[in-house]
C-alpha cells in the first residue's frame, strides 16, 4: 500500500493505459458529465502539478500532469459528442484494465451481451450491433482511443469463443502488472507486458565521469552491492561481459541456484565537437587508432557448426561447452591482471602458445594475428580490438569461431 497521497497518484497517471484509469473516473460518475470531469481534474491537479511538488520529482509531475490534461480533454471531447457512447467506451476499458475481458469468457459474453461459447461469426456480429455506431461517433474525437477499445473487443470476442477461462492471479498476489495470458492471440490486447507507463529517471554525468551498470535477477540476490561495485570497477571501462560473467558465477557458487546470468554495461559522457582542455585530453585519449595489432587466444566449444580453417593443428576437438571455454578465459583474465603490468606481454604471450586453439599462436616472433584494419575482422572482434590500449586486455569476446581474448601489442 502506498501511504503518501502524491506517489499514488503519480503512480497511477504513470500505470494508466487510458484516460478514464488516468482520471480514475469509471461509468456511474459519468453520468455526471463534464463536471465530474473539471471536478476530479481539478482536484488531482492539487497534488500532482509541479508547481506542488519538490524539485526531485518535477520531471515526473510535468510528465503526469501532461498526461493528466490530456485525459480530461480528451473524455470532455466524448462527452460532448455523445454521454452514453463516452460511458460504453469507459466500460469497455474498464475491463480491460482489470485484465478479465481477455482471460475470463463470462465477463467478456456479459460485456458483448451473447452466451458462452458463442461461434465466434455471431460474436463478431453481437460486437458491431453494440459498439460500430457509439464507437463511430466517438471517431472524430479520439481516434487512438476508439481504435484500442476495437482491439480489446477483438481479443474479447476470441476469448468468447475459446470458453476456457485463463488463469490470472489476484490482486493481493500480483507484483507487477503483466499480460493476464500467454497465447499470442491474447498479446493482441493494448497491454503493455510490465507496466501501463514508462517511468524513466535521467541522471546527468559530469565531464570525465563514467558509470557502471549491473541488472541481476532475484536468483543472484546472495551478490552484495560491494561484490557488484568491484567487479563494475575491476573491468571498466570496457569489459562489461566479464563483470557479469564473474557476478553470475558468484551467485551460481552460493549455491542458490543451477544457472545464473548478469548483465552489464558502462556509460560514458562523449563530448563530441565540444572545445576545452578537458575536451581536447578527451579525444586525445578517445581517439580511434586507423588500425592495431592484437594477439588472441582462441577456445573453441564442442558442436560449434562448420569447421574452422585457421585451427590449431594438433589440439584435440574441444568437448567443453561455450559457458565453460567463457569461464576459462575469464578465470585467465583475472590472472593476468593480478600481477605486474610490466610483464603482461609476456606472459600472455605464453599462454596464447599454450592455450589458444587458433594457428596464429605459431606466428613468429609475437603469437599474433597481425594488424588489424577497420572492416578486417567480425564485428564483436574489431570493437573490442579498438576499445583497448595498447598493452591492454580485451573483454571475454564470442565470434563464430569461439571465445576470445585478445591483447594489443601496438
Amino acid at each position: 500500500a502506498i501511504s503518501d497521497e502524491r506517489e499514488r497518484l503519480l503512480l497511477q497517471i504513470a500505470r494508466a493505459a487510458n484516460p478514464f484509469a488516468t482520471l480514475g473516473i469509471g461509468v456511474k460518475e459519468l453520468k455526471e458529465g463534464k463536471t465530474v470531469v473539471r471536478k476530479v481534474f481539478r482536484k488531482m491537479s492539487l497534488v500532482v502539478h509541479p508547481d506542488k511538488v519538490q524539485e526531485p520529482l518535477k520531471p515526473r509531475a510535468m510528465r503526469a500532469f501532461a498526461k493528466l490534461e490530456a485525459a480530461a480533454t480528451s473524455i470532455e471531447a466524448m462527452l460532448g459528442l455523445d454521454q452514453a457512447a463516452t460511458q460504453l467506451m469507459a466500460e469497455v476499458d474498464l475491463a480491460l484494465d482489470g485484465g478479465r475481458l481477455t482471460a475470463d469468457p463470462a465477463v467478456a459474453a456479459k460485456l458483448i451481451g451473447v452466451a458462452e461459447g458463442t461461434a465466434a461469426k455471431q460474436t463478431k456480429r453481437a460486437v458491431e450491433q453494440k459498439f460500430s455506431a457509439p464507437l463511430g461517433r466517438l471517431q472524430s474525437a479520439c481516434p487512438r482511443d476508439v481504435e484500442r477499445v476495437w482491439k480489446g473487443l477483438s481479443a474479447a470476442e476470441e476469448c468468447v469463443a475459446r470458453g476456457t477461462a485463463l488463469w490470472t492471479p489476484s490482486e493481493d498476489d500480483e507484483a507487477i502488472f503483466v499480460t493476464r495470458a500467454m497465447g499470442c492471440k491474447d498479446l493482441k490486447v493494448p497491454t503493455p507486458l510490465l507496466a501501463a507507463g514508462l517511468v524513466a529517471e535521467c541522471i546527468e554525468l559530469e565531464p570525465g565521469c563514467q558509470i557502471g551498470i549491473a541488472m541481476l535477477p532475484d536468483g543472484l540476490s546472495s551478490v552484495s552491492e560491494a561484490d557488484v561495485a568491484g567487479e563494475l570497477a575491476r573491468h571498466a571501462p570496457s569489459r562489461p561481459r566479464a563483470a557479469a560473467l564473474r557476478l553470475a558465477l558468484r551467485g551460481q557458487n552460493s549455491g542458490q541456484q543451477e544457472s545464473a546470468a548478469a548483465v552489464c554495461a558502462y556509460l560514458d559522457w562523449d563530448l563530441g565537437p565540444n572545445t576545452g582542455a578537458y575536451g581536447a585530453m578527451k579525444r586525445a585519449r578517445t581517439a580511434k587508432p586507423e588500425r592495431v595489432r592484437i594477439s588472441h587466444i582462441l577456445l573453441r566449444w564442442a558442436g560449434q557448426k562448420g569447421g574452422d580453417e585457421f585451427g590449431r593443428r594438433g589440439f584435440p576437438a574441444p568437448t567443453r561447452t561455450q559457458a565453460e571455454a567463457e569461464k576459462e578465459l575469464l578465470e585467465l583474465l583475472e590472472q593476468l591482471l593480478s600481477e605486474d603490468p610490466k610483464t603482461m606481454g609476456a606472459r600472455f604471450k605464453a599462454q596464447v602458445m599454450k592455450r589458444s586453439e587458433c594457428s596464429t599462436a605459431l606466428n613468429v616472433p609475437y603469437a599474433d594475428l597481425g594488424w588489424i584494419e577497420p572492416g578486417g575482422a567480425e564485428a564483436p572482434l574489431e570493437a573490442a580490438a579498438f576499445a583497448m590500449a595498447v598493452g591492454g586486455l580485451s573483454d571475454v569476446v564470442i565470434s563464430s569461431r569461439g571465445a576470445h581474448l585478445m591483447y594489443r601489442l601496438a
